[in-house]
């Protein structure tokens, strides 16, 4: 017997040393009460006034009533995406991962590569109902070395708000279908009083990139493929450099004073606040606008919605909820919550909640989401027309890069650091990988 137990632990240290995958084995997991229930924990950023918080609150009561007595979910909360991810980052230094994390920015690729996930494989190949939901494009984004590990619930669908009534005081009927015209408005906005964007460096600078994403995605098929990409390397070409040097003007010219140095939650107020009169972010903003606890009563009237000049509009797989538990037991727990987040009858609900895409095309645009949110529905509608389609650099670049560009977007506005050497510092930093 003694002579077995070494080696099965010697088995089971090869294995963890061969892969990058998370493996368990038998003789490491804890004896337990098998009536007692399974218990898991999950660090959840939906708290608060995040725009998911209503949704997760009734997620997880509803799968706690169907797994009383089996499965127990214990919730850590973590406000504040960047607090969250910044959160995990520790846990996975520590070696303390909770048994379910959602991804953000690039959480799942770092867990990944520190081979703290489980491959999610096994489960979806046991299960044809549950991996029969997804979009296989989304399983594909997911899979590392040919084994899922994260499972999604929602697609980004990312277009611009627009105000209308300031739209009007500037004398513009309609969003640009070129960026020559996109920039003639900026000047009609300015000329008329009014600053034109809501823009931001703070946390890798979401609402820049969404526009800087833009700029390159709908350049033409080289600048499409670069944001099509995943963890692209050279950042140093015309196309690039060109849009680079646009969100230079973007800053100089064109916003508010709190832009450099400011946070997503700096350009919101300002949208909000009727101070400036574009914001660039995802459907899941829609319901913002008719919180009176963030917007003017009547304020969702204002909005428009609007796909990229030339055609542009963010619609990518997102990288999904991962686990990350150390024993067979929790991890099988973890997953039965993995599937109820993902089914489609949970998706459903998520977008009547939120109004942001889901994942499984199982899902339907019902007349109460068209009536609920009538912004997400004109953005579906909208990009059926979209000539170009790609991702924004938090879900296609590498976590450094990422990073950097909360220190190059400030020195681009003030003009300290050329377009060229953007670029050239984010190739810098994405060899170092």
């Amino acid at each position: 017997m003694e002579r077995r137990g070494k080696v099965g632990v010697m088995v089971c240290v090869m294995l963890l040393l061969l892969s990058p995958v998370m493996v368990f084995c038998a003789g490491t997991q804890e004896a337990k009460d098998a009536s007692a229930p399974v218990e898991i924990k999950v660090l959840s950023p939906y708290v608060g006034t995040h725009s998911a918080a209503e949704f997760f609150d009734w997620a997880l009561k509803e799968f706690s009533d169907t797994h009383q007595g089996t499965i127990k979910v214990n919730v850590e909360e973590v406000p504040g995406e960047q607090n969250y991810v910044d959160k995990i980052k520790v846990l996975l230094s520590t070696d303390k991962l909770p048994d379910v994390v959602f991804s953000s920015y690039n959480l799942l690729d770092l867990c990944v590569e520190a081979g703290k996930t489980v491959d999610l494989t096994p489960y979806l190949d046991a299960d044809p109902v549950w991996n029969s939901g997804f979009d296989p494009a989304t399983l594909a984004y997911n899979t590392f070395d040919n084994k899922v590990m994260g499972v999604a619930y929602f697609k980004r669908l990312i277009g611009y708000y627009y105000n209308k009534e300031l739209f009007q005081k500037a004398g513009i009927k309609k969003p640009a279908e070129t960026w020559s015209e996109f920039f003639q408005q900026l000047d009609m906005l300015k000329n008329a009083g009014i600053t034109p964007l809501s823009l931001d460096t703070g946390d890798s600078g979401w609402i820049t990139s969404l526009w800087l994403s833009s700029l390159v995605g709908t350049s033409g098929k080289v600048g499409n493929d670069f944001m099509n990409r995943q963890q692209p390397v050279n950042y140093e070409f015309p196309e690039f450099i060109k849009s680079v040097a646009s969100i230079q003007k973007f800053f100089q010219n064109y916003t508010t004073g709190d832009a450099v140095g400011g946070k997503y939650e700096n350009g919101a107020v300002n949208f909000f606040s009727g101070r400036t009169a574009i914001i660039a972010n995802g459907t899941w903003m829609v319901k913002d606008f008719s919180d009176p606890n963030k917007a003017p009563e009547g304020f969702a009237d204002k909005v428009g919605i609007a796909i990229y000049p030339e055609g542009g509009v963010f619609m990518s797989a997102a990288k999904g909820a991962f686990c990350c538990s150390k024993t067979k037991s929790k991890a099988d727990a973890a997953v039965e919550f993995l599937k109820f987040l993902t089914k489609p009858e949970t998706q459903q609900h998520y977008f009547e909640l939120t109004g942001e895409s889901p994942e499984s095309p199982k899902v339907e645009m019902t007349d109460v989401i068209k009536e609920k949110y009538p912004l997400v529905a004109d953005l579906f509608r909208l990009s059926k027309d979209a000539k170009y389609f790609y991702q924004y650099p938090q879900a296609a670049w590498y976590a450094n890069v990422t990073d950097q560009l909360s220190v190059l977007y400030p020195l681009l506005a003030n003009g300290s650091l050329s377009p060229e050497d953007f670029a050239r510092k984010l190739t810098e930093t994405a060899k170092n990988n």
